[in-house]
C-alpha cells in the first residue's frame, strides 16, 4: 500500500560565517548592508528555516569568536530571537597580527551549532588562509606560530565544540565530517581579489567536497560585496524552492 502522505521538503539553515580581523573592514560593511536583504529574502520564500551569523578571529584577538544564536524564520517561531542586524553592526575587527587565521575553529563552531534534521548552507568569507603546516613557509612577518600551536591546543581537547574539535584540526578530516558527518553543510565561500593560489587551493577544496562553490572577488569595495552576496543568496533560495 503507498504512503498517502508525502515526505516532508529538507530543512535548510543559512549560516553567515566571517572572518572578523582587522584587513576584514571591507566584508564587514558588505554584510550590514547586505543582511537585511538576506533575512527579508529568507523570510519571504521560507526555504531556509534558520538563520545565524558567526564571526571568528584569531587566538591572539581579544575575542575569538561571536555567535548570534539562531534566528528563527517561521511564523510560529517562539522564545527571544536574536537581532542579527544589531549583531552584525555591532562586530568589530580585531586582530589580524599575521595571515592565517582560525579557520578551522570557526568551521568547528560552525559544526557545533548546526543540526542533523537540515542542511547547512554556509556563506564563508575570508581574506585569509587556515592554519596549516605548510604557513611555515611564509616569512615570518605573515605569520606567529603561537596562533597555529593554541588553536591545535584547543581543538585537541576532546570535549571542544560538542566534541567534534580534534575532528577540526585536520583541513581534509574536516571538509570530510562537513560532507558526510550526521550534520551536513555546503560551503560557498567569497575570497578576497588577489588571493594567492595555495590560499584559494583550501577553501577550493571545501567547496568541492561540500559541492558548493569558491568565488573569487574581483574587487573588495563593500558594493561589490553585497551583489555577490545578494545574487549567491538568490541563486541558493532559488535551489531551495526547487526542491521545497
Amino acid at each position: 500500500m503507498e504512503d498517502s502522505h508525502p515526505a516532508e521538503a529538507e530543512q535548510h539553515d543559512l549560516l553567515l560565517v566571517v572572518d572578523a580581523t582587522a584587513s576584514m573592514s571591507s566584508f564587514l560593511a558588505s554584510l550590514r548592508a547586505s543582511l537585511r536583504q538576506i533575512v527579508s529574502m529568507s523570510v519571504l520564500t521560507r526555504c531556509f528555516s534558520r538563520i545565524g551569523l558567526l564571526a571568528y578571529r584569531d587566538y591572539s584577538a581579544p575575542n575569538l569568536l561571536q555567535w548570534s544564536g539562531w534566528y528563527d524564520t517561521s511564523q510560529n517561531a517562539t522564545g527571544t530571537q536574536p537581532d542579527l542586524l544589531e549583531i552584525a553592526a555591532s562586530l568589530r575587527t580585531e586582530g589580524n597580527y599575521d595571515t592565517p587565521e582560525a579557520a578551522k575553529t570557526g568551521l568547528a563552531k560552525a559544526y557545533e551549532v548546526m543540526r542533523p534534521d537540515a542542511k547547512t548552507v554556509i556563506l564563508f568569507y575570508t581574506d585569509a588562509p587556515p592554519h596549516m603546516a605548510g604557513n611555515a613557509q611564509l616569512p615570518d612577518l605573515w605569520r606567529i606560530e603561537d596562533n597555529g600551536i593554541s588553536e591545535r591546543e584547543a581543538l585537541s581537547d576532546p570535549t571542544s565544540y560538542g566534541g567534534y574539535g580534534p575532528v577540526f584540526k585536520d583541513w581534509v578530516s574536516a571538509c570530510n565530517l562537513l560532507r558526510e558527518g550526521e550534520k551536513k553543510a555546503q560551503v560557498f565561500c567569497l575570497l578576497q581579489p588577489g588571493m594567492s593560489h595555495s590560499f584559494v587551493s583550501y577553501y577550493n577544496y571545501l567547496c568541492t567536497m561540500t559541492q558548493g562553490s569558491c568565488i573569487v572577488l574581483h574587487g573588495d569595495l563593500p558594493s561589490v560585496i553585497t551583489k555577490v552576496t545578494i545574487g549567491s543568496s538568490v541563486d541558493l533560495d532559488g535551489i531551495r524552492q526547487a526542491g521545497c
